[in-house]
């Protein structure tokens, strides 16, 4: 029993030396690893975790130094949140481009030949003879016109293009055929007033139809061109300055057989007599000379301011109130002018134009022509109104009114 009780202990003690052994290896181990990893500083910071292992042993945790200030800065980049990236928005000026320059090319030189026609040429009509006259300008209450040798020159002058261009034409030689054609391209627009004189010819003569193949030529112009006239017979015929004048009786029956050879399509016709004052000797009563209510369409009257003192009332007041009587169609001054010799000249014009109007007349044709031949006198004078500076001012004045 002794035997086996001492074996036994001896091997009780085995045990516990070799367990011991273990346990102090496993201890020199761990220190060991401490060793390596914890600094000779005792400073340990960032403890990870604490533990125990079986047996009771405490690990102490792993610590890491605490980085110096003056350490340098991790390189790689930081893992946060990162902010959304802004971009700025870029502006442009407006663009400017320099205006086009067009290349100018030299006219082309042809080289090459004509194309041979080989198609018959179409028929065409002949071409209306009043395809090169300008469109007729209608006729609009008051109306201006003019006796001029140009008159769109004096319209320019004025600064009112006339409606009215009267011409003077001679039945002492034959009518050319193209005399109408060139007077309305003359008057530019303006209807023709063609008075009809009959020079070295009398007024029985051509009441006896002597003259009746100038005046049918006269008809035939018209109708060829096709645009309205105004017409006038013999004017002024109560007048002792024409060869026509002062014979009432032969120029009623003259204007009458005139009127009935042209006719009346395409035709105005005026009668056109001096503008009378009661006891004036140089003019007749113009009542002997009407022919009658069916062969006139407008009234016309002849007057001009000659010398200081005269007026639209002194000129025309006694013939209107006289031809008023018995008339009541149109009225219009069919010649009519200021003489310089008024030595009032803007006022007088001023006072034709007021006066045309108050009296509801169709108009005026102003005279504008230098009348002298080569010696003036109180009735033959310089007309034109553009030749006087402060007169054709009142002029264009008063006819911008119209």
């Amino acid at each position: 029993m002794g035997t086996h009780s001492h074996s036994r202990h001896a091997r009780r003690r085995g045990r516990k030396s070799a367990w011991g052994l273990a346990v102090a290896s496993i201890a020199m181990i761990l220190l060991a690893v401490v060793a390596v990893f914890v600094p000779a500083s005792g400073k340990p910071k960032y403890v990870v975790s604490q533990r125990f292992i079986p047996g009771g042993l405490l690990i102490h945790p792993k610590t890491y130094p605490t980085p110096s200030p003056s350490a340098k800065a991790d390189p790689r980049p930081s893992l946060g949140p990162f902010p959304y990236p802004t971009y700025r928005i870029p502006t442009y000026p407006a663009p400017v481009y320099p205006a086009p320059i067009y290349p100018t090319y030299p006219t082309p030189s042809r080289t090459y030949p004509a194309p041979h026609r080989t198609y018959p040429a179409p028929h065409s009509p002949s071409p209306s003879p009043n395809n090169d006259l300008p469109p007729v300008l209608p006729l609009i209450q008051p109306m201006l016109g003019v006796v001029s040798n140009d008159p769109a020159a004096w319209g320019n002058a004025v600064h009112k293009q006339p409606v009215l261009a009267t011409r003077y034409v001679s039945m002492s030689t034959p009518l050319s055929p193209s005399w109408l054609h060139s007077a309305m391209r003359v008057a530019d627009g303006a209807t023709p007033v063609i008075e009809i004189l009959p020079d070295n010819i009398s007024l029985s003569q051509v009441a006896a139809g002597q003259g009746d193949k100038w005046l049918q030529d006269l008809r035939t112009e018209i109708d060829r061109l096709g645009r309205p006239v105004i017409i006038g017979f013999a004017p002024e015929a109560n007048g002792r300055w024409y060869s026509w004048g002062e014979d009432p009786v032969n120029f009623k029956v003259a204007y009458i057989h005139v009127y009935n050879t042209i006719g009346t399509n395409l035709v105005t016709w005026m009668w056109q007599v001096s503008a009378h004052n009661q006891g004036d000797p140089a003019t007749q009563d113009f009542n002997a000379y009407w022919p009658g209510s069916k062969y006139v369409n407008w009234v016309g009257f002849d007057g001009y301011y000659y010398q200081p003192g005269d007026s639209f009332e002194l000129r025309f007041g006694f013939s209107l109130r006289e031809v008023e009587s018995w008339w009541h169609g149109p009225i219009i001054i069919g010649e009519t002018a200021v003489s310089p010799l008024t030595r009032n000249m803007p006022n007088d014009i001023t006072d034709l134009f007021n006066s045309v109007v108050s009296n509801h007349l169709l108009g005026l044709i102003y005279l504008d022509l230098n009348v002298c031949q080569g010696q003036c006198s109180i009735y033959k004078q310089d007309f034109r109104v553009e030749q006087y500076p402060s007169a054709l001012a009142a002029f264009i004045q008063a006819a911008a009114k119209w």
